[in-house]
Protein backbone atom coordinates (compact mmCIF):
# COMPACT_ATOMS: atom_id res chain seq x y z
CA UNK A 1 0.00 0.00 0.00
CA UNK A 2 1.18 3.51 -0.89
CA UNK A 3 1.06 5.91 2.06
CA UNK A 4 -0.66 9.28 1.69
CA UNK A 5 1.44 12.15 0.41
CA UNK A 6 4.08 9.95 -1.31
CA UNK A 7 5.52 12.10 -4.15
CA UNK A 8 7.20 10.57 -7.25
CA UNK A 9 10.75 9.33 -6.50
CA UNK A 10 10.08 8.39 -2.85
CA UNK A 11 11.35 4.95 -1.65
CA UNK A 12 8.79 2.78 0.07
CA UNK A 13 9.96 -0.12 2.34
CA UNK A 14 8.20 -3.48 2.32
CA UNK A 15 9.00 -7.11 3.35
CA UNK A 16 8.31 -9.89 0.82
CA UNK A 17 7.19 -13.33 2.01
CA UNK A 18 10.13 -15.45 3.22
CA UNK A 19 12.59 -12.63 2.50
CA UNK A 20 14.24 -9.63 4.08
CA UNK A 21 13.05 -5.96 4.10
CA UNK A 22 13.60 -4.19 0.75
CA UNK A 23 12.64 -0.90 -1.02
CA UNK A 24 10.68 0.17 -4.13
CA UNK A 25 10.78 3.66 -5.73
CA UNK A 26 7.52 5.46 -6.70
CA UNK A 27 8.04 6.66 -10.29
CA UNK A 28 4.70 8.50 -10.90
CA UNK A 29 1.92 10.02 -8.80
CA UNK A 30 -0.04 7.24 -7.07
CA UNK A 31 -3.25 7.76 -5.05
CA UNK A 32 -2.91 7.08 -1.32
CA UNK A 33 -3.67 3.51 -0.14
CA UNK A 34 -3.35 2.18 -3.68
CA UNK A 35 -1.52 -1.10 -4.38
CA UNK A 36 1.78 -1.26 -6.30
CA UNK A 37 2.84 -4.58 -7.87
CA UNK A 38 6.57 -5.42 -7.49
CA UNK A 39 8.62 -8.31 -8.92
CA UNK A 40 11.49 -9.69 -6.84
CA UNK A 41 13.73 -12.88 -7.04
CA UNK A 42 13.01 -15.83 -4.77
CA UNK A 43 15.73 -16.62 -2.15
CA UNK A 44 17.91 -19.70 -2.92
CA UNK A 45 16.71 -22.91 -1.29
CA UNK A 46 18.92 -24.13 1.61
CA UNK A 47 20.89 -27.28 0.86
CA UNK A 48 19.64 -30.26 2.86
CA UNK A 49 21.90 -31.35 5.77
CA UNK A 50 23.29 -34.90 5.19
CA UNK A 51 22.24 -37.39 7.80
CA UNK A 52 25.02 -38.79 10.06
CA UNK A 53 25.87 -42.44 9.37
CA UNK A 54 24.32 -44.78 11.83
CA UNK A 55 26.91 -46.40 14.15
CA UNK A 56 27.47 -50.13 14.01
CA UNK A 57 26.19 -52.13 16.93
CA UNK A 58 26.39 -55.79 17.80
CA UNK A 59 23.27 -57.16 19.39
CA UNK A 60 23.83 -59.23 22.52
CA UNK A 61 21.68 -62.16 23.38
CA UNK A 62 19.93 -61.92 26.68
CA UNK A 63 21.78 -64.04 29.22
CA UNK A 64 24.48 -65.02 26.70
CA UNK A 65 28.22 -64.26 26.78
CA UNK A 66 28.96 -60.57 26.33
CA UNK A 67 30.72 -59.59 23.09
CA UNK A 68 32.97 -56.52 22.84
CA UNK A 69 31.43 -53.71 20.87
CA UNK A 70 33.38 -52.60 17.79
CA UNK A 71 35.44 -49.43 18.03
CA UNK A 72 33.69 -46.39 16.46
CA UNK A 73 34.57 -45.90 12.81
CA UNK A 74 35.71 -49.52 12.25
CA UNK A 75 33.92 -52.06 10.17
CA UNK A 76 33.04 -55.35 11.89
CA UNK A 77 35.73 -57.11 9.83
CA UNK A 78 38.44 -54.62 10.86
CA UNK A 79 37.40 -54.81 14.49
CA UNK A 80 37.46 -58.62 14.50
CA UNK A 81 40.96 -58.65 12.97
CA UNK A 82 42.11 -56.08 15.54
CA UNK A 83 40.78 -58.23 18.39
CA UNK A 84 42.57 -61.34 17.07
CA UNK A 85 45.92 -59.57 16.65
CA UNK A 86 45.58 -57.85 20.03
CA UNK A 87 44.99 -61.19 21.77
CA UNK A 88 48.01 -62.68 19.99
CA UNK A 89 50.18 -59.73 21.07
CA UNK A 90 49.10 -60.12 24.70
CA UNK A 91 50.08 -63.80 24.51
CA UNK A 92 53.51 -62.85 23.17
CA UNK A 93 53.92 -60.28 25.95
CA UNK A 94 53.04 -62.87 28.60
CA UNK A 95 55.37 -65.36 26.93
CA UNK A 96 58.17 -62.84 27.37
CA UNK A 97 57.72 -62.98 31.14
CA UNK A 98 57.71 -66.78 31.05
CA UNK A 99 60.89 -66.73 28.97
CA UNK A 100 62.41 -64.27 31.46
CA UNK A 101 61.93 -66.80 34.26
CA UNK A 102 63.31 -69.72 32.24
CA UNK A 103 66.03 -68.36 29.94
CA UNK A 104 66.84 -64.95 31.42
CA UNK A 105 65.80 -61.40 30.59
CA UNK A 106 67.82 -60.86 27.40
CA UNK A 107 65.61 -62.98 25.12
CA UNK A 108 62.53 -61.47 26.78
CA UNK A 109 63.78 -57.96 26.04
CA UNK A 110 64.17 -58.91 22.38
CA UNK A 111 60.60 -60.22 22.28
CA UNK A 112 59.19 -57.11 23.92
CA UNK A 113 61.22 -54.79 21.72
CA UNK A 114 60.07 -56.60 18.57
CA UNK A 115 56.45 -56.51 19.77
CA UNK A 116 56.61 -52.76 20.34
CA UNK A 117 58.28 -52.16 16.97
CA UNK A 118 55.59 -54.15 15.11
CA UNK A 119 53.03 -51.60 16.26
CA UNK A 120 54.93 -48.31 16.49
CA UNK A 121 56.78 -48.74 13.18
CA UNK A 122 53.48 -48.80 11.28
CA UNK A 123 52.22 -45.56 9.68
CA UNK A 124 49.91 -43.45 11.79
CA UNK A 125 46.86 -44.07 9.62
CA UNK A 126 47.36 -47.82 10.08
CA UNK A 127 47.80 -47.57 13.87
CA UNK A 128 44.56 -45.59 14.09
CA UNK A 129 42.75 -48.57 12.57
CA UNK A 130 44.35 -50.92 15.15
CA UNK A 131 43.35 -49.30 18.47
CA UNK A 132 43.25 -52.50 20.52
CA UNK A 133 46.89 -53.35 19.69
CA UNK A 134 48.10 -50.18 21.38
CA UNK A 135 47.77 -51.77 24.85
CA UNK A 136 50.18 -54.72 24.44
CA UNK A 137 52.60 -52.59 22.39
CA UNK A 138 52.77 -49.93 25.09
CA UNK A 139 53.17 -52.54 27.85
CA UNK A 140 56.00 -54.23 25.92
CA UNK A 141 57.80 -50.93 25.30
CA UNK A 142 57.60 -49.86 28.95
CA UNK A 143 58.76 -53.27 30.21
CA UNK A 144 61.72 -53.45 27.81
CA UNK A 145 62.78 -49.91 28.66
CA UNK A 146 62.51 -50.63 32.41
CA UNK A 147 64.72 -53.71 32.11
CA UNK A 148 67.24 -51.75 30.03
CA UNK A 149 67.33 -48.97 32.64
CA UNK A 150 67.91 -51.51 35.42
CA UNK A 151 70.78 -53.11 33.50
CA UNK A 152 72.37 -49.71 32.90
CA UNK A 153 72.12 -48.78 36.58
CA UNK A 154 73.55 -52.15 37.62
CA UNK A 155 76.39 -51.73 35.11
CA UNK A 156 77.25 -48.28 36.47
CA UNK A 157 77.22 -49.66 40.04
CA UNK A 158 79.53 -52.54 39.06
CA UNK A 159 81.87 -50.18 37.23
CA UNK A 160 82.06 -47.91 40.27
CA UNK A 161 82.73 -50.91 42.51
CA UNK A 162 85.45 -52.18 40.17
CA UNK A 163 87.16 -48.77 40.13
CA UNK A 164 87.12 -48.44 43.91
CA UNK A 165 87.57 -52.04 45.04
CA UNK A 166 88.95 -53.87 41.99
CA UNK A 167 87.10 -56.42 39.88
CA UNK A 168 87.54 -59.14 42.52
CA UNK A 169 86.71 -56.78 45.39
CA UNK A 170 89.93 -57.64 47.18
CA UNK A 171 90.71 -54.01 47.95
CA UNK A 172 87.47 -53.63 49.92
CA UNK A 173 87.13 -57.08 51.43
CA UNK A 174 88.04 -57.99 54.97
CA UNK A 175 90.20 -61.08 55.57
CA UNK A 176 88.70 -64.13 57.15
CA UNK A 177 90.86 -63.58 60.24
CA UNK A 178 91.64 -59.96 60.92
CA UNK A 179 95.19 -59.40 62.17
CA UNK A 180 95.84 -55.75 63.05
CA UNK A 181 99.59 -56.27 62.61
CA UNK A 182 98.99 -56.90 58.91
CA UNK A 183 97.82 -53.31 58.32
CA UNK A 184 99.88 -50.15 58.46
CA UNK A 185 99.48 -46.41 58.28
CA UNK A 186 100.41 -44.44 56.39
CA UNK A 187 100.57 -46.21 53.04
CA UNK A 188 101.57 -44.89 49.62
CA UNK A 189 99.02 -42.45 48.16
CA UNK A 190 97.55 -42.51 44.63
CA UNK A 191 97.13 -46.29 44.79
CA UNK A 192 100.90 -46.67 45.06
CA UNK A 193 101.66 -44.91 41.76
CA UNK A 194 104.58 -42.91 43.20
CA UNK A 195 108.37 -42.82 43.30
CA UNK A 196 110.18 -42.97 46.64
CA UNK A 197 113.53 -43.37 48.39
CA UNK A 198 114.31 -46.26 50.75
CA UNK A 199 116.78 -45.68 53.61
CA UNK A 200 117.77 -47.35 56.87
CA UNK A 201 118.91 -50.70 55.42
CA UNK A 202 122.07 -51.52 57.39
CA UNK A 203 124.08 -54.64 58.09
CA UNK A 204 127.30 -54.69 60.12
CA UNK A 205 129.01 -56.66 57.33
CA UNK A 206 128.02 -54.06 54.73
CA UNK A 207 125.61 -56.36 52.89
CA UNK A 208 122.80 -54.70 50.99
CA UNK A 209 123.89 -51.08 51.37
CA UNK A 210 122.89 -50.55 47.71
CA UNK A 211 119.31 -51.25 48.70
CA UNK A 212 119.22 -47.71 50.06
CA UNK A 213 118.31 -45.96 46.83
CA UNK A 214 115.51 -44.35 44.82
CA UNK A 215 112.79 -46.70 43.52
CA UNK A 216 110.67 -45.91 40.46
CA UNK A 217 107.10 -47.00 39.81
CA UNK A 218 106.96 -49.64 37.04
CA UNK A 219 103.32 -50.65 36.82
CA UNK A 220 101.10 -53.21 38.56
CA UNK A 221 101.25 -56.94 39.19
CA UNK A 222 98.49 -59.48 38.67
CA UNK A 223 96.54 -58.37 41.76
CA UNK A 224 96.61 -54.67 40.79
CA UNK A 225 99.28 -53.60 43.29
CA UNK A 226 102.16 -51.39 42.24
CA UNK A 227 105.74 -52.62 41.96
CA UNK A 228 109.00 -50.67 41.83
CA UNK A 229 112.55 -50.99 40.48
CA UNK A 230 115.73 -49.53 41.92
CA UNK A 231 117.13 -46.56 40.01
CA UNK A 232 120.83 -47.21 40.85
CA UNK A 233 120.78 -50.97 41.35
CA UNK A 234 118.28 -52.12 38.73
CA UNK A 235 118.36 -55.71 40.01
CA UNK A 236 116.41 -54.79 43.14
CA UNK A 237 112.62 -54.56 43.13
CA UNK A 238 109.92 -53.96 45.72
CA UNK A 239 106.62 -55.77 45.11
CA UNK A 240 103.78 -57.53 46.90
CA UNK A 241 103.39 -61.33 47.06
CA UNK A 242 100.44 -62.88 48.83
CA UNK A 243 102.22 -66.27 49.19
CA UNK A 244 105.92 -66.06 48.49
CA UNK A 245 106.66 -69.61 49.68
CA UNK A 246 105.71 -72.13 52.35
CA UNK A 247 107.99 -70.41 54.87
CA UNK A 248 106.26 -67.06 54.16
CA UNK A 249 102.62 -68.14 53.66
CA UNK A 250 101.11 -64.72 54.37
CA UNK A 251 101.11 -61.61 52.21
CA UNK A 252 104.14 -59.34 52.33
CA UNK A 253 105.83 -56.41 50.61
CA UNK A 254 109.19 -57.78 49.52
CA UNK A 255 112.53 -56.20 48.67
CA UNK A 256 113.99 -58.76 46.30
CA UNK A 257 114.63 -59.76 42.70
CA UNK A 258 112.59 -59.09 39.57
CA UNK A 259 109.01 -60.39 39.97
CA UNK A 260 106.86 -62.15 37.42
CA UNK A 261 104.01 -59.64 37.22
CA UNK A 262 101.69 -62.20 35.59
CA UNK A 263 101.98 -64.75 38.42
CA UNK A 264 99.24 -65.04 41.02
CA UNK A 265 101.71 -65.81 43.83
CA UNK A 266 105.34 -66.81 44.18
CA UNK A 267 106.32 -63.92 41.91
CA UNK A 268 110.09 -64.62 42.13
CA UNK A 269 110.51 -67.34 39.49
CA UNK A 270 114.33 -67.52 39.71
CA UNK A 271 115.85 -70.66 41.28
CA UNK A 272 115.59 -70.30 45.02
CA UNK A 273 114.96 -72.07 48.31
CA UNK A 274 112.17 -70.51 50.29
CA UNK A 275 111.24 -66.84 49.84
CA UNK A 276 114.29 -65.02 48.43
CA UNK A 277 114.40 -61.47 49.77
CA UNK A 278 116.62 -58.87 51.38
CA UNK A 279 113.74 -57.48 53.45
CA UNK A 280 110.00 -57.93 53.86
CA UNK A 281 107.09 -56.56 55.86
CA UNK A 282 104.03 -58.71 56.44
CA UNK A 283 101.03 -56.84 55.15
CA UNK A 284 97.60 -56.95 53.59
CA UNK A 285 97.77 -53.28 52.64
CA UNK A 286 96.93 -52.55 49.02
CA UNK A 287 99.68 -49.89 48.89
CA UNK A 288 103.24 -49.99 50.21
CA UNK A 289 103.61 -48.86 53.86
CA UNK A 290 105.56 -45.59 53.88
CA UNK A 291 107.32 -43.46 56.48
CA UNK A 292 109.38 -44.96 59.29
CA UNK A 293 108.09 -48.54 59.68
CA UNK A 294 109.31 -51.71 61.44
CA UNK A 295 109.96 -54.37 58.81
CA UNK A 296 109.56 -57.99 59.87
CA UNK A 297 112.75 -59.33 58.28
CA UNK A 298 116.06 -58.06 56.96
CA UNK A 299 118.70 -60.39 55.47
CA UNK A 300 122.38 -59.60 55.87
CA UNK A 301 123.92 -62.25 53.61
CA UNK A 302 124.71 -64.85 56.29
CA UNK A 303 122.16 -64.06 58.96
CA UNK A 304 118.82 -62.33 59.36
CA UNK A 305 117.36 -59.71 61.66
CA UNK A 306 113.79 -59.04 62.68
CA UNK A 307 112.17 -55.83 63.72
CA UNK A 308 114.49 -53.51 61.78
CA UNK A 309 113.08 -50.08 60.96
CA UNK A 310 113.30 -48.83 57.38
CA UNK A 311 112.13 -45.49 56.00
CA UNK A 312 110.20 -44.96 52.77
CA UNK A 313 110.09 -41.29 51.71
CA UNK A 314 107.52 -40.70 48.95
CA UNK A 315 108.26 -37.84 46.59
CA UNK A 316 105.82 -34.97 46.93
CA UNK A 317 104.31 -36.27 50.19
CA UNK A 318 105.48 -35.19 53.62
CA UNK A 319 106.71 -38.21 55.60
CA UNK A 320 104.69 -39.00 58.71
CA UNK A 321 105.60 -41.07 61.69
CA UNK A 322 103.57 -44.27 62.05
CA UNK A 323 100.42 -43.92 64.10
CA UNK A 324 100.67 -45.21 67.70
CA UNK A 325 97.79 -47.61 66.99
CA UNK A 326 96.76 -49.94 64.19
CA UNK A 327 93.98 -48.91 61.82
CA UNK A 328 91.34 -51.26 60.39
CA UNK A 329 91.90 -52.12 56.72
CA UNK A 330 89.30 -49.77 55.26
CA UNK A 331 91.25 -46.83 56.78
CA UNK A 332 94.65 -48.15 55.84
CA UNK A 333 93.60 -48.92 52.28
CA UNK A 334 92.48 -45.36 51.70
CA UNK A 335 95.95 -44.13 52.74
CA UNK A 336 94.60 -42.06 55.61
CA UNK A 337 98.05 -41.27 56.91
CA UNK A 338 99.24 -39.91 53.57
CA UNK A 339 96.08 -37.85 53.21
CA UNK A 340 96.75 -36.24 56.59
CA UNK A 341 100.09 -35.04 55.29
CA UNK A 342 98.18 -32.47 53.22
CA UNK A 343 100.62 -32.51 50.30
CA UNK A 344 99.64 -34.79 47.43
CA UNK A 345 100.17 -32.36 44.58
CA UNK A 346 103.09 -34.22 43.00
CA UNK A 347 102.37 -37.44 41.17
CA UNK A 348 105.27 -39.09 39.35
CA UNK A 349 104.40 -42.03 37.10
Amino acid sequence: LVPAGAPPGQRIQFTPPGGQPTYVTVTEPVPPNSTVTVQYPLPPAAAPTPAAPAPHFVQQRAGGPSAALPMPGLTPEEDAADVRESNAHWLIYGGGWLCCCIAGPFISMLLWTALACVYYCRPLHVRVRRPRQHGPARAAAITAFSFLACFMIAGLCFLSFAIVCGVSGEQCSLPDEFDPNMYHAPTAPFGGKVNFTLSGFHCDNGYGRDNNQRYLYQGTTMDGRAYYRGETDGDRYIYYDKHCSDDVPVGAWILGRKPDIYADHGLDKAPREGCWNDALIHSRDFALPIGHQRWDWVWCGNHGMSGTSLTVDVEGVETLEPLPFRLPPFFSRTTLGAALAGNQSTLVI
